[in-house]
């Protein structure tokens, strides 16, 4: 395959992705749905959770069948069930119209496309497959940049249901344009690359499975709790109008895909769990600055690095597979590996809501739970490192 449709393939490919991040814009959707449907905060919180599960379950139960298709295929479908769940979305009465449109089906629309848009990525350019996950992670993560003040507008000027009926139109046909610029590149072996690993079935009978596996979903909890319940914190610890808060959601956004970026970028110099480390720290530091700062600022400016780590830790996720299992089988432990975002989603906002209980209606007891997991994350990482290198160090010899 020519450098040239490889380019674009990939180009292609983060215009698509642009689509997934709608996820990412849904706390200033939140309020809206809360008074246009007269559904309570925890039931709207939940549909968030969902759609990133959903994505998660699609690719764990799907996988293999997915992988079986073409990638310009995989778009299409995805395409189709993101822009039907969002319809039905409109036209809910009860939650479970919205969970099983926003929810289950739009998030599983992002399941079939996603995944596989990002293991090609990695696999085409192994050689800056940090770059390369970044970019694609970017892409995600800047959606709420572009859609949130998009979103916010809609509702406006169309109100809440005609917005859903919208924006799936808006969805389907960038997604469907850009599939056929997408080709299904096989991975290529330069400079002594070696294609090796094991599949699925045996790596999840390893220790740094499971290890790695809650580090990332801790990891990402931190930033999770800031995008989905930005707009809430914002207006309720802050007192931010939404005018102002739409305006922070969308930074919080830009951080979240400069973090993609940054450390993607930055993960293909220097050691990879390093970075992972590194992000930890930052993630576990920047909710002690919300925590404990009086100042307004700084508390949104912790806010904000949490978000950036959240775009970090989705970069290395894919890269950091296939160091510790292996480039072969890369497609099928990704599918798995990527339930982290869905145990993350969990996690995060139903523990924001329940110490946000807790905390007499503040966030700052579910700020510094996020950071207690950070540190737990840190001494796994840290762990897995240490048999990593002594692997390699083995293999060496």
């Amino acid at each position: 395959m020519s450098s040239y449709k490889k380019e674009i393939s990939l180009v292609a490919s983060m215009i698509a992705c642009l689509c997934a991040g709608f996820t990412y814009a849904f706390s200033v959707m939140q309020n809206p749905i809360m008074t246009e449907y007269e559904f309570s905060e925890g039931q709207v919180a939940l549909c968030f959770s969902l759609r990133i599960v959903s994505s998660t379950m699609t690719t764990f139960c799907l996988g293999n069948w997915i992988k079986k298709i073409s990638i310009r295929y995989c778009c299409l479908c995805g395409a189709g069930l993101m822009a039907l769940g969002l319809i039905l979305s409109g036209f809910a009465k009860s939650p479970w119209l919205l969970y099983l449109g926003y929810g289950f089906l739009s998030g599983m629309g992002v399941g079939f496309y996603y995944p596989p848009l990002m293991t090609q990525s990695v696999l085409i350019f192994p050689d800056k497959a940090g770059l390369c996950s970044g970019l694609m992670a970017a892409s995600y993560g800047s959606g709420a940049l572009l859609w949130a003040p998009l979103t916010v507008q809609l509702m406006e000027k169309m109100g809440v249901r005609t917005s859903f009926f919208a924006l799936a139109l808006i969805f389907f046909l960038i997604i469907l344009i850009s599939s056929f610029f997408i080709y299904d590149i096989q991975y290529e072996s330069k400079n002594n690359f070696e294609l090796e690993g094991i599949n699925r079935r045996a790596m999840v009978h390893t220790r740094d499975f499971y290890a790695l596996l809650i580090t990332f979903t801790f990891g990402l909890t931190a930033g999770i709790m800031v995008i989905g319940q930005a707009a809430p914190i914002l207006q309720g610890d802050f007192h931010f109008n939404p005018a102002k808060t739409a305006s922070l959601v969308g930074v919080f956004s830009l951080c979240n895909t400069l973090g993609r970026i940054l450390f993607g970028s930055l993960s293909d110099y220097l050691d990879r769990f390093k970075v992972l480390n590194l992000l930890l720290v930052l993630a576990g530091l920047g909710m002690m600055v919300v925590v404990f700062q009086r100042n307004t600022s700084l508390s949104v400016l912790g806010m904000g690095i949490a978000a950036m780590t959240y775009g970090g830790f989705t970069t290395l996720i894919a890269p950091l597979t296939a160091n510790l299992f292996g480039y072969k089988y890369l497609h099928e432990n990704y599918s798995l590996m990527y339930i982290v975002f869905g145990l993350a989603s969990l996690l995060g906002p139903r523990l924001a809501v329940l110490l946000k209980q807790v905390d007499h209606g503040h966030y700052n007891k579910a700020f510094l739970g996020a950071s207690l997991l950070c540190l737990i994350g840190l001494c796994l990482s840290s762990r897995i490192y240490r048999r990593y290198r002594k692997a390699q160090s083995l293999k060496r010899s």
